[in-house]
């Protein structure tokens, strides 16, 4: 066996050492250069007992054989495969055979078998060149798409697009692939009517949003001195907040994720906001807790923050069952922080069917999604952000010093 020193100049494997680096508390490493043309550095005692016969070559040439699979004659869309091709190494140093295909066309052209069997490439290119010809040639005139009847080809915008007549009298420009797979089927009137008559659905007496409770709907000689400033095509209600104002709303403003809660009186409370901490430094300085607590709503939690948690807990009317995190802090950076999560898990919003009674808090009830890492994260680089900024800044930043 031929020492390490004597290796430089000799072949091992498809390895041809080039020379030989020594360390002071290192093993000797051998650089070289391989049959693939690659240059490859290892431990020269691996390399003179090979241990390693390549730069890693042979491995991916030994494995395509081991998985090679011969497609010759298989068809795949429009190609034939005729023959294996040259075997191309990529940056990765994955080697991979390609495959020498006929087209329908007559063009030949070379692809990777994963390709043809995943139905990624179908011909040599000619498919997608007759389907964009076809979507450019094809005549969708007078055919009629829902409520909409395509008189002729708009000349607008560089895609293909469509001028249509709606059913309910209105023209409009289409984009070809919308109209033809049903994405567009009007002008918009169709939407229109789906909310009119989500909206025209009458609300039972006694049906609560929030603090608001339907008393009764407003008759047609009521509503005659609103009509410049009511929509006459909704059902409009009276309703009573708990805090004994009366307010008229639409059947619209009392339903989805986005319906009315209260008369107005829970903006006017003087509750927490920029302009007040900025005129009440004792206010703005003064503790408080941020929490995460658990609902009886098993799927979703409540963000929120509160002097005293244990007594917000009792005032919600047996939502709360337990909390997920209470962390002091002081009260603006707490409202601040509150604000910023709310904003950015409104998405996972969850509105409660039902409750045995008016609660404002549902409206920051949050899915159930993120772990407690996720929180704990989250405020500790909000907290660096606000102590980095500024208050002041960051307010501004997310246009909160108008609330």
């Amino acid at each position: 066996m031929i020492s390490v020193d004597q290796m430089a100049g000799k072949k091992f494997g498809r390895l041809l050492v080039l020379s030989i680096e020594r360390g002071k508390s290192k093993p000797p490493i051998a650089h070289c250069r391989c049959d693939c043309g690659r240059l490859h550095s290892a431990r020269a005692y691996h390399i003179r007992d090979e241990k390693i016969r390549s730069c890693g070559c042979l491995n991916n040439e030994l494995r395509i054989q081991r998985t090679f699979k011969d497609i010759s004659g298989h068809r795949f869309g429009r190609l034939l495969v005729i023959g294996r091709g040259e075997t191309k190494t990529f940056k990765s140093g994955q080697s991979k055979t390609l495959w020498n295909c006929l087209c329908d066309c007559g063009k030949e052209k070379f692809v990777l078998a994963s390709h043809l069997q995943s139905g990624k490439t179908i011909s040599c290119g000619c498919f997608r060149i007759e389907v964009t010809k076809e979507k450019f040639t094809e005549d969708l005139s007078g055919q009629v798409f829902n409520r909409l009847t395509v008189l002729r080809r708009s000349d607008k915008g560089a895609r293909v697009k469509w001028f249509c007549k709606c059913s309910c009298g209105e023209v409009v420009d289409v984009n070809a692939h919308t109209l033809k797979s049903g994405v567009t089927n009007s002008c918009g009137c169709y939407n229109r009517d789906q909310a009119s008559e989500k909206n025209s659905r009458p609300l039972k007496e006694g049906y609560r949003s929030g603090l608001l409770k339907v008393m009764r709907p407003l008759s047609k000689e009521e509503i005659e001195p609103l009509r410049t400033s009511l929509h006459t095509r909704c059902i409009y209600y009276l309703c009573k907040c708990e805090c004994g104002h009366e307010k008229i709303l639409s059947s619209g403003m009392l339903r989805g994720d986005s319906a009315q809660i209260s008369c107005g009186c829970m903006l006017n409370k003087g509750g927490d906001s920029f302009a007040r901490f900025q005129s009440d430094p004792s206010l703005a300085a003064s503790k408080c807790f941020l929490y995460l607590a658990e609902t009886i709503f098993t799927d979703c939690v409540k963000l929120g923050i509160a002097k005293d948690p244990d007594a917000r807990a009792s005032d919600s009317r047996g939502v709360y069952t337990g909390w997920r995190l209470k962390i002091p802090m002081r009260r603006d950076m707490a409202w601040l922080i509150e604000h910023r999560l709310l904003s950015e898990t409104k998405k996972h919003f969850r509105k409660p069917r039902s409750l045995e009674s008016a609660w404002a808090g549902w409206t920051e009830l949050r899915r159930d999604i993120y772990p407690n890492n996720w929180y704990i994260d989250k405020i500790k680089s909000l907290q660096r952000e606000i102590n980095t900024k500024g208050f002041k800044i960051v307010c501004i930043e997310n246009m909160l010093t108008l609330s």
